[in-house]
């Protein structure tokens, strides 16, 4: 199930990620800020040029919503998607940092159904293929990622979380605390949902605004393996909407997750009387 399209996938984020570690060797890779503030850089363009040749090359005419490229006309009656951030975490590849991913995912049905996430400077590679299973492979070795049982971090009840590095709200970490966190670790991209699934952390919290991109490969991997990975008000994030925004992240196990959802989904209201909404609905 889902070989070609698997295979593609892996493929298009491997040579994506030797084209982003050619441009890393050679020094400070150009960049500049986006419209909305964020940084964009030569990596991110050429990353997604390879991700997209890659992909049209095995697969023929597929649709693809990639971040930095406006989304194809009607791509929302298209059945298949597929969800392409080509830098995600750019902030980190800009401040000299390994924690950035390629993330490319599909959709079918609004639902994910294949995730890939590469980190090129770490030569990590996490997968989720539904009906399959997930996987992450390193070092010519493959470790299998499972959810479980889903039990609490220990018989205390504390739990374990991750952070965005740089952009999370400075609310987020205090009142995390409040609810007896043993852990709070900061970490750049979709390595945060990874180091969930990895069970090195028990819940992946964001008051991040987001978009498809940004979630559509975590959220297939995270499913895949057994857990639940939705917006911070519980709400399951539909692909074929039309709507690319995401209003913050909750992934963590079933368990984790319906213990967390009750403390955490009053945050967003909160959080949207502060920062500047993004202009998220889809063009075409």
């Amino acid at each position: 199930m889902f070989e070609k399209e698997l295979q593609s996938a892996v493929d298009a984020a491997k040579q994506a990620g030797g084209v982003v570690r050619e441009l890393c060797k050679k020094g400070a890779v150009e960049r500049w800020r986006k419209k909305d503030g964020s940084w964009v850089t030569r990596a991110d363009i050429l990353a997604e040029k390879e991700i997209n040749r890659v992909l049209v090359s095995a697969l023929g005419r597929p649709v693809i919503v990639s971040e930095e490229t406006a989304p194809p006309k009607g791509w929302v009656e298209s059945d298949e998607v597929w969800f392409v951030d080509p830098i995600d975490g750019t902030a980190e590849l800009v401040a000299g940092r390994d924690e950035f991913t390629i993330n490319i995912g599909l959709s079918r049905g609004g639902v994910p159904v294949l995730g890939v996430i590469y980190a090129p400077l770490r030569e990590e590679l996490f997968i989720g293929v539904d009906g399959v299973g997930a996987w992450e492979e390193k070092n010519d070795e493959r470790f299998t990622l499972s959810f479980g049982e889903g039990k609490l971090a220990d018989e205390t009840g504390k739990l374990r979380f991750v952070v965005s590095r740089s952009h999370d709200h400075p609310k987020l970490v205090s009142f995390l605390e409040t609810l007896g966190a043993e852990k709070i670790v900061k970490l750049g991209s979709t390595l945060k949902a990874c180091e969930v699934v990895r069970g090195n952390v028990d819940a992946y919290v964001s008051l991040n605004y987001a978009s498809q991109w940004d979630t559509c490969a975590a959220e297939a991997i995270v499913r895949v393996a057994g857990g639940v990975f939705t917006d911070l008000s519980g709400r399951a994030i539909d692909y074929r909407s039309g709507e690319l925004g995401v209003k913050g992240m909750l992934a963590a196990s079933p368990a984790v997750h319906a213990s967390l959802l009750k403390e955490v989904r009053v945050l967003w209201p909160e959080r949207e009387k502060y920062g500047k909404r993004r202009k998220w609905h889809a063009e075409g």
